[in-house]
C-alpha cells in the first residue's frame, strides 16, 4: 500500500532541459563464461555546477561447472542512484540516475540510439563504443 501511494506522488516533470550523457560501453568476456560490462562517462546539466562521473561494472564470473546456470554476477555503480541496462537485440543502452535539480531529486533517464562495438583486437573478444551521447527523455520527481 506504500509503494502505491508513492507512486501515486511521483510527478513526470515537464522540462526542457533534463541533461545527459557521454559514456564508453566496453564489453569482454572469456572461455571460461567469465563476462563483463563496463559503462562509464559523465552526466552532464547546466543545471549543475559540475558534470557527474558515473560508473557501472558487472562482472560475471563462471562457478567451473558447465551449464550450471549459477554464476554469480556483480554489479556495482557510483553513483548508486546510476543504472544500465544494455539491449543486446538493438544495441542500446537505457541510463537512469536521480539528480538533485532545483533543489529536487528527480530521477532522468534516457536511451541512447543503436551504435556499433568495435571488436577488442588483440583478444578477439569483446568490444566497445566510445562518445555515445544522448539525452535524458524522462524525468520523475
Amino acid at each position: 500500500m506504500a509503494a502505491m501511494a508513492a507512486s501515486a506522488s511521483a510527478t513526470v516533470l515537464a522540462r526542457s532541459d533534463l541533461g545527459g550523457w557521454n559514456v564508453s560501453y566496453v564489453q569482454s568476456g572469456g572461455a571460461d563464461r567469465t563476462h563483463s560490462e563496463h559503462v562509464y562517462g559523465v552526466y552532464a546539466n547546466a543545471e549543475l555546477k559540475d558534470n557527474i562521473e558515473v560508473d557501472c561494472l558487472s562482472q560475471t564470473v563462471s562457478d567451473g561447472k558447465v551449464f550450471s546456470g549459477n554464476d554469480p554476477t556483480t554489479l556495482t555503480c557510483t553513483p548508486a542512484s546510476f543504472s544500465y541496462e544494455y539491449n543486446i537485440t538493438d544495441s542500446t543502452l537505457t541510463l537512469t540516475q536521480t539528480v538533485e535539480l532545483s533543489g529536487t531529486n528527480v530521477t532522468v533517464m534516457g536511451t541512447s540510439k543503436p551504435f556499433t562495438t568495435v571488436l577488442d583486437p588483440v583478444r578477439g573478444k569483446g568490444g566497445s563504443a566510445h562518445n555515445i551521447t544522448f539525452q535524458a527523455t524522462t524525468g520523475v520527481a
